[in-house]
């Protein structure tokens, strides 16, 4: 258990759905390979509070996959990530991240490409936009989407009702 050396650096463990932040609490904030283990409906909400909680101006960092250029090596490191990752992987890749980015009031500022084009890293600007954010969490998403859902996110639960009762 190391200790925490730097005083104004503090981690906490939350739903990205319903961080426990006020709104523009934040001059950056950043997620680093998440976005492409979640459903697009929670993707959007988590990104949605992380607009919520940056500053206007503030910068947002997002690190995640990508592909290379090449065709034969974008074939390769696509079926060869997908044997790894979880389900939510395949259609993360054929979404578009920066339209949702724009969408949600985040400018994309300057893209890197990294590993070799297997990765990239996102710098963007809060615009400052009021996007709505829905009181849902997290859990209701997975609820709403079904036991199938529930079951990949929450994979070491046990039973058939995975501790909810039936609705």
């Amino acid at each position: 258990n190391k200790k925490n050396k730097y005083k104004n650096v503090k981690f906490e463990f939350a739903d990205a759905t319903n961080l426990p932040f006020a709104d523009n609490s934040f001059d950056v904030s950043c997620v680093s390979f998440a976005l492409h283990d979640m459903l697009s409906d929670i993707r959007e909400r988590a990104l949605k509070e992380m607009v919520r909680i940056t500053k206007p101006k503030g910068l947002i960092i997002i690190v995640e996959y990508a592909l290379p250029k090449n065709k034969i090596s974008r074939f390769l490191v696509y079926h060869f990530v997908k044997l790894y990752e979880g389900k939510y992987y395949s259609e993360f890749m054929k979404s578009n991240l920066n339209v949702l980015l724009k969408k949600l009031g985040i400018e994309i500022e300057r893209e890197f490409s990294v590993l070799f084009g297997t990765g990239r890293i996102l710098k963007g600007i809060n615009e400052g936009r009021d996007v709505k954010v829905r009181e849902t969490t997290t859990l209701e998403i997975l609820l709403e989407k079904g036991k199938e859902a529930i079951k990949t996110y929450l994979p070491n639960v046990s039973g058939d009702n995975y501790g909810f009762e039936e609705m």
